[in-house]
């Protein structure tokens, strides 16, 4: 009975010291991301809109009418559009935040159990266990681009939250016997992002074939006492993967049957190519890299996996499936987002493995060259290090990311939300405005058709010739639609406070606007040649408004380069 007591109390010791880490590093990631709390991103008004117009009863469109699907997780959209059917059109935005700060907290936890179990299931110890967590958990809280997109709105933090739980419940359920629920978290991975289907599907076949095929000959004791795979244990990988199959399939039928025989998101084509500004190799490197230690890291992770073959079977398919998430736009290409949005979803995963890796490299180095020292003191030392590391190595983008949201934040003030309320004090309900950029001008003003210059939202754009924001189309296609105003985005470099911006320094940032301003058709009936009037705007905005011609020109505050909207009116 004293031993049953000591033991008792030394597992609610443990479950103590657990619980308390949890919640440091929750708070810490809570703490890193109320600094980017101000952080805007267009694509995710574009989503609230679709929400918006769902819950009024138009159904997941964009405009009323146009069944294109202009957005990329549907599952998002229909908790967005709950969201406002009880909470209102102006909590929309507040309550995507919060969900993504919670889905963002509970990720950081989510990253430290799957390395605590892993060290759990290959028996090496809870010291050890407690390290890799710790080790894990906090390399994702001191990573800047992992705050940052954890509170964008979008689907970023949920997908990862889904694809992270999937993996913990599949080792939890190996842990416990019985079904842990893993095609739950992974079906809803599925209805988050387009590859979310198939990296859960990648999870679970990876998870089958290593629990199936991955026992090596000539181990240590300690893995003989594993026992091998129950027929059970394979039963319930099936059931995962059939909710998996069906979230995908009922996806497709959806998009096949109400956008009119559509087999991908109209944003697949939008998108494809990848963005021109960014190649994807620098894209994966920078998003990869620094949160992970670079090459350095990332190796002695990877060296320390392979050094324990216990281990090695239960972080694999966390581990493959993270590095072909992480490699991904290397095939589909970059976005114009700083941090490497596409890459975040998978940085979990692989933090979770690199830190059970490097607890695995301070146990080697304690049994073998450190025999004084205590592993438990080592693995934590070896905690402190990486986390550390990985702190001081960001700092510099840290800033950089902090500055970019600061910055950006303003001009969406100043830019887009004054632009939406010029436009709600000049248009008729109805009218079509043509522009880059519609998401937060469209969920101002609901009652506008808005016109995607990027494509986004729109079909036709989106299947034309060309990358993303990089599209060839006929300039005619967007005169022709006779919209009440086109918004062109106009850019120069930033040359110091003496120099005063002139409409001569200003170019059309993208080439879809440059084809659009330098069109005859555009120029006939849009241009306003001087000395016609220019409607009053702030200081210097109605000089350089009337050099392109425009009617009204709003500065976009941006931290790289003057980014003004030129807003031409038909005449």
């Amino acid at each position: 009975m004293a031993d049953y007591d000591a033991d008792d109390m030394r597992a609610d010791h443990t479950k103590r010291h657990e619980l308390a880490v949890d919640l440091c590093l929750a708070l810490a990631f809570l703490i890193h991301a109320l600094l980017f709390l101000e952080y805007r991103v267009d694509d995710a008004f574009i989503l609230f809109r679709y929400a918006a117009m769902w819950a009024s009863g138009e159904g997941p469109v964009f405009n009323p009418g146009e069944l294109v699907e202009g957005y990329s997780s549907p599952l998002w959209v229909a908790i967005l559009a709950g969201v406002h059917r009880i909470a209102g059109h102006a909590l929309v935005p507040v309550f995507a935040q919060i969900m993504d700060l919670v889905a963002g907290g509970a990720l950081v936890l989510v990253a430290a159990r799957i390395a605590r179990s892993a060290c759990l299931l290959a028996k090496w110890g809870a010291s050890a266990a407690r390290a890799a967590g710790a080790t894990a958990g906090g390399l994702l809280v001191v990573s800047p681009a992992f705050a940052m997109h954890g509170v964008n709105g979008l689907e970023t933090a949920p997908y990862a939250l889904s694809l992270a739980s999937g993996a913990l419940l599949l080792l939890r359920s190996e842990m416990r016997g019985r079904w842990a629920g893993a095609g739950v978290a992974l079906a809803a991975a599925a209805l988050l992002r387009p590859e979310g289907g198939t990296m859960a599907l990648c999870l679970c076949i990876c998870a089958g074939f290593v629990e199936l095929a991955y026992r090596p000959k000539n181990l240590p004791d300690v893995y003989s006492e594993v026992p091998p795979p129950s027929s059970r244990w394979r039963r319930y990988l099936l059931l995962d993967i059939a909710l998996v199959t069906a979230a995908m399939t009922l996806g497709a039928l959806c998009r096949y049957v109400f956008y009119e025989g559509a087999l991908f998101p109209n944003t697949f084509h939008a998108k494809s190519g990848g963005f021109w500004g960014i190649s994807a190799k620098s894209y994966v490197s920078s998003g990869l890299f620094p949160p992970l230690l670079g090459v350095v890291g990332m190796g002695v992770g990877f060296f320390g996996i392979i050094l324990s073959p216990t281990v090695a079977k239960r972080v694999a398919p966390s581990l493959i499936v993270g590095l072909i998430g992480g490699l991904l736009p290397l095939l589909l290409g970059s976005d114009w987002m700083p941090g490497a949005r596409l890459v975040v979803p998978y940085l979990p995963l692989l933090s979770a493995v690199l830190a059970v890796g490097c607890v695995s490299c301070a146990l080697l180095i304690a049994r073998f060259f450190l025999g004084g020292v205590s592993p438990r003191a080592l693995s934590y030392c070896v905690a402190g290090i990486v986390v550390g590391g990985a702190w001081f190595s960001q700092r510099a983008e840290g800033e950089r990311l902090r500055e970019y949201a600061s910055v950006r934040a303003r001009g969406y003030a100043t830019g887009h939300t004054a632009l939406a309320e010029w436009l709600g004090e000049r248009t008729e309900s109805g009218e079509t405005v043509a522009m880059m950029d519609v998401g937060l001008v469209g969920y101002e003003r609901m009652e506008l058709r808005l016109l995607d210059l990027a494509g986004l939202t729109d079909a036709r754009i989106a299947r034309s010739p060309g990358g993303s924001l990089d599209k060839w189309y006929d300039p005619a296609y967007v005169v022709d639609a006779a919209p009440a105003y086109v918004v062109l985005v106009f850019t120069a470099p930033i040359r110091g406070d003496e120099h005063a911006l002139s409409a001569e320094d200003l170019t059309p940032l993208l080439p879809h606007a440059r084809r659009i301003y330098q069109d005859p058709g555009f120029r006939d009936q849009y241009m306003r040649m001087p000395p016609e009037s220019v409607a009053p705007g702030p200081s210097g905005t109605d000089t350089l408004a009337a050099g392109l011609g425009a009617e009204r020109v709003f500065v976009h505050a941006h931290p790289w380069r003057h980014y003004l909207l030129a807003v031409f009116g038909r005449r």
